[in-house]
């Protein structure tokens, strides 16, 4: 008699206890799981610590994370109930979830709810240390961006570090060479702006451009505005000199 109303009472005190749990917990619980997977996923080989904290409703995934947390944690994922594009408000997160892994996404589909929760941790936002997009089976690679546009795309967003930093520390070692298979006149090197226009090229013939996509001779320096006068038999040639 003594076990049946032990079992009895056990029993109850485990149903009470997951009663008990507030909708909030049991979304926070299930996200949390989801967030850690997602993480663990896109961050390979990395150490690292999250928190969950529940969006305002209002503001931007970054801005949750620095105000309810400190500036030194940012956002990783966003989650929510149901299909991404289904309202989910009162959904437990337990029968199925959908995962937003950029603020683009998560503006496209924060109008189906409120009640999103945010996986927050000390590294850069939305990190993912290596990616590959198969979707149409290019089998591009991205470095810190899930959308790679060419076979190696790196994405840096920081305003101290260096996107790439090659180095060789052999005594006689090289540095990095570059191929091209294509015409002459297709760049092998090419630099842009921030709005993306052209400022330095090399061609796979050896000309170079500074300030133009076409350069005439083996050097030619082009500055909008300005007239140009060939020099040292065309082997530099300035193009556009206030001289």
């Amino acid at each position: 008699m003594r076990k049946t109303l032990l079992f009895i009472g056990l029993t109850l005190v485990m149903v009470h206890h997951t009663i008990g749990q507030t909708l909030s917990e049991t979304q926070m619980r299930n996200a949390r799981a989801t967030g850690y997977a997602i993480m663990a996923a896109r961050n390979p080989g990395k150490s690292f610590s999250i928190i969950m904290i529940p969006w305002d409703g209002t503001n931007t995934l970054e801005y949750n994370a620095n105000t309810q947390i400190n500036s030194g944690w940012h956002p990783q994922a966003a989650v929510k109930g149901n299909y991404f594009d289904q309202s989910f408000n009162g959904s437990d997160f337990s029968n199925y979830s959908s995962v937003v892994l950029s603020e683009q996404e998560f503006n496209q589909y924060k109008s189906t709810g409120t009640q999103w929760w945010i996986v927050c941790s000390p590294i850069p936002s939305f990190s993912n240390t290596i990616s590959t997009n198969n979707a149409n089976q290019s089998g591009y690679i991205g470095i810190g961006t899930s959308t790679p546009s060419a076979k190696l795309h790196l994405l840096q967003s920081s305003n101290t570090d260096w996107a790439a930093y090659i180095q060789n520390t052999g005594g006689t070692g090289k540095g990095v060479r570059i191929q091209a298979a294509g015409a002459d006149a297709t760049p092998v090197l090419q630099m842009d702006d921030n709005l993306g226009v052209n400022r330095f090229v090399v061609q796979s013939n050896g000309k170079t451009g500074i300030g133009t996509m076409t350069p005439g001779a083996q050097l030619t320096v082009a500055l909008p505005g300005y007239s140009g006068t060939p020099v040292n038999s065309s082997l530099v040639y300035i193009n556009q000199s206030t001289n």
